[in-house]
């Protein structure tokens, strides 16, 4: 028998809703970026997510799937893996987990990404703790063109290199558990080869943020991490509701002038960096066998436009 179904608007509508209704005080909680004068922030409710139930499709509704953007399955010895996120104790976690195969790939690594790409002006903020393992913990924007990428976090639970006795490297488990690592706001503009898409030149530029005051390491507790794409040639990152880097005009190094100016699609992932790899910095198996070190958590994600105040 068939059943009447929804309009499709509607639908995708209610799945918001539905996605939202977790954390309904996500609109109310204050934004740090400046609207503008005469505006104010509304939250786009597609594309902002709480985890307080249990069921991961629910929890992404129409706005994000738990898949990478395109057909690339990961950097270093990672794969990315749609079994490896869920939602769970109401946060979702992005899982890394060791798997039977070639040393080139045998990570599976936990991602989701927007179904669709972004453009400014938008506030994005997400309150997330990082994996304490050598990987990295990830919320970043990228063009569907692999050219422009912003980096808001991208922070190795832990630094990894040399190390002495209870050192920071995490080689075969045998060594400690290191010292926490630096959060960074990095930004790639990608010279691409048309064919092979192999970058080129890479243009761009690092930011390094030690943890806040209190001491907190991002890998042992929660914190806001958050950007305002305000146009092409400003963005601002915020950490903890604290602007810790502003990218402006001549700040922005792009090789064609056009500053950030693609749409792009928001992603947050567990990786494994190639160069890391081949430095000996990888995930002892004792480390990825355990629950508290394996996975990055993430509270909740909000998107916010400027609007007008009277509208």
């Amino acid at each position: 028998m068939n059943r009447p179904t929804l309009p499709t608007f509607l639908a995708a509508a209610l799945l918001g809703v539905s996605a939202l209704a977790a954390e309904p005080g996500l609109a109310d909680l204050p934004v740090p970026a400046d609207a503008g004068e005469g505006m104010r922030w509304q939250l786009d409710e597609r594309f902002t997510l709480g985890f307080d139930g249990g069921d991961k499709a629910a929890a992404l509704g129409t706005g994000w799937t738990d898949a990478y953007i395109n057909a690339w399955p990961g950097p270093g010895r990672g794969v990315f893996s749609s079994e490896h996120s869920r939602v769970h104790d109401g946060n979702l976690e992005l899982l890394a987990q060791a798997v039977p195969g070639p040393k080139g790939k045998n990570l599976k690594l936990g991602v989701i990404s927007t179904t669709e790409a972004l453009s400014y002006p938008v506030f994005l903020e997400a309150r997330m703790r990082v994996s304490p393992l050598v990987l990295s913990s990830n919320f970043w924007l990228l063009s569907e063109d692999d050219v422009q990428e912003l980096d808001i976090i991208e922070c190795y639970g832990t630094r990894g290199g040399a190390g002495g006795a209870g050192g920071s490297a995490d080689i075969g488990g045998n060594r400690g558990d290191g010292e926490p690592g630096i959060a960074g706001s990095n930004y790639h503009m990608f010279e691409r080869d048309p064919v092979s898409n192999d970058v080129i030149k890479d243009h761009g530029g690092d930011g390094h943020h030690h943890p806040p005051s209190d001491g907190v390491a991002y890998r042992d507790g929660f914190h806001t991490f958050g950007a305002y794409w305000r146009d092409p040639f400003h963005v601002e990152i915020y950490y903890d509701g604290e602007r810790v880097r502003t990218l402006a005009g001549a700040d922005i190094n792009d090789f064609d002038g056009t500053g950030f100016s693609r749409p792009m699609r928001v992603i947050l992932d567990l990786e494994e960096h190639d160069w890391r790899v081949k430095s000996g910095i990888d995930p002892s198996p004792r480390r990825l066998a355990d629950p508290t070190q394996n996975r990055l958590w993430v509270d909740w994600i909000r998107v916010l436009r400027p609007v007008p105040a009277g509208g």
